[in-house]
C-alpha cells in the first residue's frame, strides 16, 4: 500500500513539474554589468515585418465601374479608312501595382465581338487599336475572339516592386463599310503576376 502511494505522489510530482516547465516565460535577452567605469550593459531585439503578396490592377477611373469607351463616325467617313478617335477624346486611366516581379497583361475577347444587336452584325476588335498615350504600360493589342499576346511589365521598385500607372487612348481604324447600328463588345483585360 506504501508503494503505491509514493508511485502516485512521484507521478503527481512529474505532472506538476512538466506544468511549471510549460508555463515558465521566456526572459529577453539581458546583460548585467558591474565593470568599472564606464559601465555598459547591451541587449538585442530581434524585428520581423511581414508583407502579403499583392496585385492591383486598374482600368478606367479610380471608384468607378466599366467604363465607356465610343467612336461617333461621321457619315461621310464611313469605311474610308480614316481612323475614328474615341468621342471626347480622353484617354483612359491604367493604374498597376504589385510585389511578386514581373506581371503579364493581357486583352481578353474570347466569345465576343462588337455587335450590333439589332442586325447581329460584327466588327471585328482588330478594328480597335490601343496605343499607349502616358506612363509606362504598354496596352496589350487587341485580337478577335482570343487572348491577345502578354505584354510584359518589368517591377520599378526595387527588384520586384511595380508602381506604374498610364493612360491608353484607343482609335477606331474604320477600314470597312459596315451596316448602321450601334456595335458594343467587352474586352477584359487581366494581370497576371507569376
Amino acid at each position: 500500500m506504501n508503494t503505491v502511494r509514493v508511485i502516485r505522489g512521484l507521478a503527481l510530482t512529474g505532472l506538476a513539474s512538466l506544468g511549471l516547465v510549460a508555463v515558465t516565460p521566456a526572459f529577453a535577452e539581458s546583460q548585467f554589468s558591474t565593470a568599472a567605469a564606464p559601465t555598459t550593459a547591451s541587449a538585442r531585439l530581434n524585428f520581423q515585418v511581414n508583407i502579403p503578396r499583392f496585385l492591383s490592377f486598374r482600368v478606367g477611373p479610380a471608384g468607378a465601374g466599366i467604363e465607356q469607351v465610343v467612336f461617333d463616325v461621321a457619315a461621310a467617313n464611313v469605311g474610308n479608312g480614316t481612323a475614328v478617335t474615341r468621342t471626347g477624346g480622353l484617354a483612359v486611366d491604367v493604374a498597376l501595382r504589385g510585389n511578386g516581379g514581373a506581371i503579364n497583361l493581357t486583352a481578353n475577347t474570347t466569345g465576343t465581338s462588337l455587335t450590333d444587336l439589332a442586325s447581329g452584325e460584327t466588327i471585328p476588335f482588330t478594328q480597335i487599336t490601343t496605343t499607349t498615350a502616358t506612363g509606362t504600360i504598354t496596352a496589350p493589342t487587341l485580337v478577335e475572339n482570343g487572348v491577345s499576346a502578354p505584354v510584359a511589365v518589368a517591377p520599378n521598385v526595387g527588384a520586384r516592386g511595380t508602381d506604374r500607372t498610364a493612360t491608353w487612348s484607343y482609335v477606331y481604324e474604320n477600314d470597312t463599310v459596315v451596316g448602321a447600328g450601334q456595335y458594343n463588345g467587352q474586352v477584359q483585360y487581366t494581370a497576371t503576376m507569376p
